[in-house]
């Protein structure tokens, strides 16, 4: 779908004007994914355009299923004013992120996390369908993203052998193990700073067309353990501690921590690869600066737990020499 065809269609059937009427619009930045977004000016009051393939029903569909049930339980998601396959025009949030609240100033950062806090605990609470075939993090889907990163950042960017490679998979299947143990709750997937809009001092939340069955320590390292920000210990203490004593988690504060370790591992070891092959697949290099860091962070973490000492060793010389 082009924008030109999406503006006809909109002008047609939504904005209710004339074809020759100039709508004033804006490409904005994109994201990892094949959408893309426009903000349309009409009459003084701002839209956000999301054009996506039509041809792919299920993420379209699953937008329009997601955006329904975050907002029937009070989730701040964007109002959705016009939808057919191919083209959603939304309510436009602005662009003030988390993220840039975060780096352009300390004031009200601690506040608007626990908002952000707030929010992904309501988000934990939807109710699971049971008739519904969820996405979730299964056994084929952990054993893809490590896959990935053992793909494009281990073998390609790192240049290992194919016998080292597999040395590493084996390392990882006590990470991958821990899951099965864990209880799923309905997941963001996404829940990092990019992805939560500060409006009218509410935290909003965008980009949960994606949203899966996890852990719910999966959305806590997102936010918490963020690849784009770096958060003050004591602060990423004073969140975790505030959503363990606001949910019924079925763990004790130390297994939940420990958990929250293992899953971390997974995901900043998934970032790498999806950082890698954006790179090497797609000559995106916006993610590089990103990829050395999430490798320090992953051997902290990897460092907190014994057990895994010999996938850290694995990993420790790894890096972007770019």
């Amino acid at each position: 779908m082009t924008v030109e065809n999406a503006l006809l269609i909109l002008k047609e059937k939504y904005f209710k004007i004339d074809e020759e009427y100039e709508l004033e619009i804006q490409k904005l930045p994109g994201d990892a994914s094949s959408r893309e977004y426009h903000r349309i000016t009409y009459q003084d009051h701002n839209f956000l355009l999301c054009l996506n393939d039509p041809s792919n029903t299920k993420q379209n569909e699953e937008f329009i299923y997601w955006t329904n049930q975050y907002s029937n339980k009070g989730i701040r998601v964007p109002e959705v004013f016009y939808f057919e396959l191919g083209i959603v025009l939304q309510e436009d949030f602005g662009d003030l992120s988390l993220l840039r609240m975060t780096r352009d100033s300390s004031k009200d950062v601690e506040r608007l996390y626990l908002k952000a806090i707030d929010e992904v605990i309501k988000i934990h609470n939807l109710n699971i369908d049971k008739s519904k075939n969820y996405d979730q993090f299964d056994e084929k889907k952990l054993n893809f993203e490590v896959g990935l990163t053992l793909e494009y950042f281990v073998k390609k960017m790192n240049k290992v052998s194919d016998e080292e490679v597999s040395n590493i998979k084996s390392l990882f299947k006590p990470v991958l193990e821990k899951f099965k143990g864990l209880k799923y709750v309905i997941s963001h997937r996404d829940y990092h700073s990019k992805n939560i809009i500060i409006k009218d001092g509410e935290a909003c939340i965008i980009d949960y067309q994606d949203s899966m069955l996890g852990p719910r320590q999966y959305d806590l390292c997102s936010l918490i353990d963020d690849r784009y920000t770096s958060l003050p210990e004591n602060l990423k203490e004073s969140l975790l501690n505030y959503y363990f004593d606001k949910t019924e988690v079925q763990e004790s504060k130390e297994e939940f921590l420990l958990n929250y370790d293992y899953v971390m591992i997974q995901r900043i070891f998934k970032a790498i690869g999806s950082f890698s092959y954006h790179y090497i697949k797609n000559g995106n290099i916006s993610y590089l600066p990103f990829i050395n860091s999430s490798i320090e962070s992953l051997i902290t973490t990897l460092d907190k737990i014994p057990e895994l000492g010999k996938l850290k060793n694995s990993l420790y010389s790894y890096r972007y020499d770019g």
